[in-house]
């Protein structure tokens, strides 16, 4: 595309950061986070939970938290995300204080928050945790 010096849309990044993410690169993902700052100034929700996977698997917590935080706007597709980032990255005690603060901020969660948040607590010592969400 950049020969052709076409500019990718929205659909475009997110499926570029996506095939980043699945391969694990690191160094083609910071490429892409500076293409969408640039082109989008802060990344929307879209954006910005592609970005949020991306960089969870490529095992960047702080830069995945980061962009997290920057989101002018969040949905229940954006927290679960981000505690599933949490869960999988062995940040167990965060994916919790995370979904805490998701209910907090009136996200109603859906069954999709609940797994990596259970997934979290089971490998985990945070059995009482656990079994409490379970019971939501």
């Amino acid at each position: 595309m950049r020969e052709y010096d076409l500019v990718p849309d929205k659909v475009s990044m997110v499926i570029i950061v996506n095939t980043c993410a699945n391969f694990g690169a690191i160094h083609k993902s910071k490429l892409s986070n500076e293409l969408i700052r640039t082109q989008y100034r802060s990344p929307d929700m879209i954006l910005g939970t592609a970005m949020i996977d991306i960089y969870e698997k490529c095992g960047s917590i702080d830069t995945t938290r980061q962009v997290f935080d920057e989101m002018p706007q969040r949905n229940v597709i954006t927290w679960s995300t981000m505690i599933s980032a949490y869960g999988y990255q062995g940040k167990d005690r965060r994916a919790v204080e995370l979904f805490t603060n998701m209910c907090k901020n009136k996200i109603i969660p859906n069954k999709i928050t609940f797994l990596p948040l259970l997934y979290a607590c089971s490998h985990s010592s945070l059995i009482n945790e656990d079994d409490r969400f379970y019971r939501l």
